[in-house]
């Protein structure tokens, strides 16, 4: 039976692999909102290949991505060489494992993987005065994938995370985000 690494893995030994999304527009309004990071860590969980870690990276901040991926890891680590800049890459399946110990992080990034379970234990991840940015997609969007056990329902993430503080939500056209901080 094949695992979700065996199947991420021949995605991005394909196509997946080859494509060239930019980031989201959200992420990137939201790093504009928080500012410089001055020397701070950043996390991509479920980094595939890596086009929020690549950014995060340009824009100063340390960064680590977490992939269950190593296919996926590996094309991001091609991406961050041609970008000039370093990022930390590590297999993690965090469906199966959790999250592994790490200090926590000024900045968790989770773009287009959901989990309910993870989501309430996202600000675990992230250090007193750091943030975090959730954007997945909701019920109502259009496309059919992902499938619906990956989708939030409308207007849910409207809430916040768990242990964070809203600072920006946006909500449209089947997909949600947010910017959410962590009291100092």
């Amino acid at each position: 039976m094949a695992t979700d690494r065996d199947r991420w893995d021949e995605k991005y030994a394909g196509r997946l692999g080859r494509e060239r999304k930019a980031p989201d527009p959200f992420v990137l309004a939201a790093l504009r909102r928080i500012g410089a990071p001055l020397g701070g860590r950043a996390l991509d969980l479920a980094a595939g290949t890596g086009r929020h870690a690549v950014v995060l990276a340009q824009a100063g901040w340390r960064t680590h991505a977490w992939d269950v991926s190593p296919v996926g890891l590996t094309e991001l680590e091609i991406r961050a060489r041609e970008a000039d800049v370093a990022v930390t890459a590590t297999p993690v399946d965090v469906l199966v494992d959790g999250f592994p110990p790490a200090e926590p992080f000024d900045l968790v990034c989770v773009v287009d993987f959901h989990d309910a379970g993870l989501w309430e234990e996202l600000h675990t991840l992230v250090a007193p005065g750091g943030h975090a940015i959730a954007r997945t997609f909701t019920l109502d969007w259009p496309g059919a994938k992902p499938p619906a056990r990956f989708r939030l329902q409308p207007g849910s993430l409207a809430a916040g995370l768990v242990g964070l503080e809203t600072v920006l939500y946006e909500e449209e056209g089947g997909r949600a985000g947010v910017l959410a901080r962590k009291a100092s």
